[in-house]
């Protein structure tokens, strides 16, 4: 006989819950506990659904992620799971109107696609990720997949198990099956005489529509599995299993209210739902019970509570639904820790007037939302002290221009006194803002979808709106002022660079001011020196034979062939560059960007290879003994001692991801160290690797505390100029760098000859070799599989030895320094575009088979 019961699948992430219901099997009263997978035999697998005939773990609606809320007539998803003496079976029915799907296997999950997730259990970094494509692309006909096996502990011979697909077009959409087989775990079949088996697992659906924009529909509201299996949900492989036709996502509101918002199957509709639980709330606030209507597809309702923030811990609260039979589902409440991090990490100001202002008299800074954060303070104080452009306190503001001010935010309830940096500007004269107003010709963004002839006939209603928007963003925000602030101490005539810009002088400005409140001008005061003359020069990048080179005569012409072949059969302009033994192979650009031919010297966007140049900033300054990689940072800046991490982040912690930091956040935060030491409670460092931006901006915050330069001053006085790059913007330390191949092989180069380029010496071969990767073991609690360096990962494969190392990057910027071949590889573009996955293989491939020693191998 069939039971249906119930069973709650909750995990937080992101102040979010998940919640199951009609559950069919054995009773589980605890939200914690494991679901349950039934054993399916006699699974063929085909992409015909047919032969599951109703069995397996159904779930019939997931929720979504980063307010990702399609129609079923859109996007819908849903799947089964189950186990036989195989491995686990995967069964996905998916809906959609558009696909696209991505070019390289190892990015599927970028666009169309289906990301699977298995762990030996839920924590352990015995795991993998399945990455499949439908083949529903008529770019993209084929079904394919990538495994990614992170497992540390990985089977022989592993091509012998590789994963089955199968995929079957439907009407709408497509039906698709998979098996992963358990010896990829290194794991023995399971029998149901066994003690139950725990496993972790996770699936996630990606959607990416004709604008370009991916949403994704997970199982549980986590997209971190890849970085942590503690995000998965744990499954009991069993002979029954569950059915999961409803979910719920929770939120903290304002601190007063838990919004519920429930939504289920289509079926549901009509159904009543009702809040059971401990709350305790005046009669006025009783919950009324909710019905399911039906919305956007789906059968869906609301519930708003008030609650207070404090008892929060000690609530028990379910929703109880009625439809043929009675159903309960326990509420697993958002973490209030969580809920107060985001607000101290995304905590907003006010000035009055405006930080941008008009008087002799300081405008008055307050809480945007004064009652939000007196709740999560309690009785504060806010108090501001002013310093004017030469960074001396001032009570007035006797000039106009630029002034910076430091915002103390005591609290009563934590006894905590919180610390941020804005800028302010004040006019040359006393002028309101209605009688003032922008000119020329404002040309709105062509997504707005207005006609420019449109925008020209009422061009003066466009700039006073403009003009408005303005003074409104000034009140709440200081980049305004920032801009005119740093406007007004520029020079005219002069060409604008990213290192005499707005933000450059803004940075500046406040590594300046901060060292001297916080002494760090009076405790480092050596300068930093490097790079300096070196007695031997080292090879710098310069044409000759190719036999100098160690290459093919060819190979110039090979290599061309292949890009050509390349250039005409995407649409991303690119250009790429071959070094061996410091001798340019080839340098030549390719294709066209705004219609215009690339040159050599176009920049492009070089993403996270960002974090190889601050990491080679970093290495320099360790050359020099001003920082140690594994010192604690608060010894550099004092801001965060006391501050209350676990334990404090070291240098190598910033730079290899292990910081406990989860953004790429702090670009244009001059207050860095005090938002993060108002989070630091929050933050787990040295718990896991996860891949992150913020601990690198904190890091050239540091390294700017220490030289007294800002970053991209220190990394255009120490290191581009010196090699002569002069077509690199760099401007933050984890993404934000333009530049060109030719550049970015002149730092692979000076990294591949451990330190040195021409007659400078940037750092011994040592300290270059302390910058490649290890093992993320010997940092993490969570004995991490990963291998990373200071800013480094390897790069293998292709004819690359096993001593190649560099960076990704987003926008698929290739930089590879094989340090056995002497060889630099670099290629620089904005996307991969189309056929990146088919052509870039070919490129290394191409390079590498004209090395003279595998044409000697070869014969």
């Amino acid at each position: 006989m069939i039971i249906n019961n119930h069973v709650s699948l909750l995990v937080l992430s992101n102040l979010m819950f998940f919640a199951s219901s009609y559950v069919q099997g054995t009773v589980v009263n605890d939200h914690d506990q494991p679901v349950k997978v039934g054993n399916v035999e006699n699974i063929v697998i085909d992409g015909n659904p047919d032969d599951w005939h109703q069995r397996g773990l159904q779930l019939n609606i997931l929720t979504s992620h980063d307010n990702f809320s399609p129609s079923p007539d859109d996007f819908h998803a849903k799947c089964r799971f189950g186990w036989d003496r195989r491995g686990i079976l995967v069964l996905a029915e998916v809906h959609d109107d558009f696909f696209a799907e991505a070019d390289n296997t190892s990015d599927i999950w970028r666009q169309d696609g289906i990301e699977i997730f298995l762990a030996e259990e839920t924590g352990s970094e015995n795991r993998l990720q399945l990455l499949i494509a439908p083949g529903m692309d008529t770019k993209h006909p084929k079904v394919r997949s990538h495994l990614n096996l992170l497992s540390k502990n990985k089977p022989e011979n592993i091509d012998h198990f590789n994963p089955q697909v199968a995929r079957m077009p439907s009407k709408d959409g497509y039906t698709l099956e998979a098996l992963i087989p358990w010896q990829l775990l290194n794991l023995t079949s399971p029998t149901l005489s066994r003690t139950p088996n725990k496993f972790g697992l996770q699936i996630i659906f990606n959607d990416v529509d004709q604008d370009g924009n991916r949403g994704q529909l997970v199982w549980f509201p986590s997209v971190k599995t890849y970085a942590d299996s503690h995000q998965m949900t744990t499954v009991i492989l069993d002979g029954n299993s569950s059915i999961v036709n409803m979910l719920a996502n929770s939120r903290i509101k304002h601190l007063n209210w838990l919004i519920v918002d429930v939504k289920a199957i289509p079926d549901m509709v009509g159904n009543s739902c009702y809040l059971v639980g401990n709350l305790d709330y005046p009669q006025r606030h009783k919950i009324s019970p909710q019905t399911l209507d039906m919305k956007n597809g789906y059968a869906q309702t609301q519930f708003r509570i008030p609650i207070d923030v404090d008892k929060l811990d000690s609530y028990q609260l379910a929703i109880h639904c009625r439809s043929n039979e009675s159903t309960r589902t326990r509420i697993k409440l958002p973490d209030i820790g969580e809920t107060q991090k985001e607000l101290m990490t995304q905590l907003a100001l006010r000035f009055e007037p405006s930080t941008i202002f008009k008087n002799a008299i300081f405008p008055t800074c307050e809480f945007a939302q004064p009652l939000i954060m007196g709740k999560l303070l309690g009785d504060y104080t806010i108090q501001t002290q002013y310093y004017d452009a030469s960074c001396s306190q001032v009570a007035k503001p006797t000039k106009p221009g630029r002034y910076g001010a430091v915002i103390k935010i005591s609290s009563s309830k934590t006894g905590i006194t919180h610390t941020r940096y804005r800028t302010l500007y004040r006019m040359p004269v006393n002028v309101d803002p209605w009688d003032m107003s922008f000119a020329g010709d404002i040309q709105l963004p062509d997504a707005y979808g207005i006609n420019p002839q449109v925008v020209k006939d009422h061009q003066q209603t466009v700039n006073e709106f403009v003009n408005w928007s303005f003074w409104d963003i000034a009140q709440n925000a200081s980049f305004n002022a920032a801009l005119l602030a740093s406007l007004s101490q520029m020079e005219p005539g002069v060409e604008a660079t990213v290192y005499n810009g707005v933000q450059t002088l803004e940075k500046q400005y406040w590594t300046t001011l901060e060292r001297k409140l916080n002494h760090n001008d009076t405790m480092f005061t050596r300068e930093f020196a490097l790079p300096q003359k070196s007695d031997k020069p080292a090879t710098m990048v310069h044409t000759g034979s190719m036999s100098e080179a160690g290459m093919t005569g060819d190979a110039p012409q090979k290599i061309d062939a292949l890009l050509t072949e390349w250039a005409n059969d995407t649409d991303e302009p690119f250009i790429a560059c071959v070094i061996r033994n410091g001798v340019i192979v080839h340098h030549k650009a390719y294709g066209k960007r705004d219609d215009k031919p690339m040159t050599t010297q176009t920049r492009s966007w070089m993403a996270s290879l960002s974090k190889l140049i601050s990491g080679t900033m970093v290495m320099m300054m360790v050359d020099q003994h001003l920082i140690n990689l594994d010192t604690p940072i608060d010894r550099y800046l004092p801001e965060l001692q006391n501050a209350g991490f676990n334990q404090i982040p070291t240098i190598r912690n910033l730079w290899t991801h292990t910081a406990g930091f989860t953004s790429h956040r702090g670009e244009d935060d001059p207050d860095l160290e005090h938002l993060i030491a108002s989070i630091a409670p929050y933050v787990k460092v040295g718990n896991k690797y996860e891949y992150d931006g913020m601990g690198l901006e904190l890091g050239i915050q540091l390294l700017g505390q220490v030289s007294g330069e800002c970053y991209p001053l220190m990394v255009k006085k120490h290191l581009l100029d010196p090699l002569d790059c002069n077509n690199t913007d760099c401007q933050n330390a984890s993404w934000n760098t333009q530049s060109t191949a030719m550049d970015m092989a002149k730092i692979g180069q000076m990294l591949l000859n451990g330190g040195s380029y021409g007659p400078y010496r940037f750092m011994s071969e040592e300290t270059r070799d302390a910058m490649l990767p290890i093992d993320m073991a010997t940092l993490t609690e969570g004995r991490s599989t990963n291998q990373y360096g200071i800013g480094t990962s390897w790069y293998t494969g292709d004819g690359l030895s096993d001593r190649c190392f560099a960076h990704g990057a987003a926008s698929s910027a290739t930089l590879r320094i094989d340090l056995k071949h002497n060889l630099v590889i670099s290629m620089t573009r904005n996307a991969a575009g189309k056929n990146f996955g088919k052509y870039h293989p070919q490129f290394i491939q191409t390079v590498t088979g004209c090395m003279l020693e595998n044409q000697r191998v070869e014969r």
